[in-house]
């Protein structure tokens, strides 16, 4: 039997409930996370898995929602190729341990503050980035915020090796999924 047009669609493109969801976390949302978040999306686009994550960034102590990311993120971002265009803070809410499968922070503080509000019913993964990253000496990414641009570049630097890794995990472990 051949399938409609439309069946094919449905058979393409991933909804929402099987995504692998990944929500990356700093404090204000405008450094660390949305550059993660940016670098991670470019590193899946590229390897043309878009249609199977959702990704997102959001802070645990956002003063400011919809502020975009900070303008020496942006520069760093920039002159590597990657885009943090269209993204700005918001804060992570409790829903969000609903939504997303993968929530992962840059330092400790951000992994004990969702720890403490953690639902015990969340069956996903809270877990610092570098951690998978195991092979470099450093376990959490510096915040730049108060830094010179040399911050910046060596939080880029970080991340950049930190989603490398979470995407090879994430892919190695949800393979099934990826190869349909």
């Amino acid at each position: 039997m051949s399938e409609t047009p439309n069946e094919e669609v449905e058979h393409s493109t991933a909804s929402d409930a099987q995504k692998i969801s990944v929500m990356f976390i700093c404090t204000a949302n405008v450094c660390r996370s949305p550059t993660a978040h940016g670098v991670f999306q470019d590193f899946v686009d590229r390897a043309g898995l878009s249609e199977h994550f959702l990704i997102e960034s959001a802070g645990t102590n956002v003063r400011d929602p919809g502020k975009v990311p900070e303008a020496r993120a942006q520069k760093v971002a920039q002159a590597l190729g990657y885009s943090l265009s269209g993204l700005s803070s918001r804060t992570f809410e409790q829903t969000d341990f609903d939504e997303y499968d993968y929530i992962i922070g840059m330092d400790r503080t951000h992994i004990e503050k969702l720890e403490a509000i953690r639902p015990p019913q969340h069956t996903g993964t809270v877990r610092l980035l570098l951690s998978y990253a195991n092979y470099l000496q450093e376990s959490e990414v510096p915040d730049p915020y108060y830094g010179a641009m040399s911050d910046f570049r060596i939080a880029m630097q970080l991340i950049e090796q930190g989603c490398i890794s979470l995407l090879e995990a994430l892919v190695a472990k949800h393979n099934g999924l990826l190869s349909q």
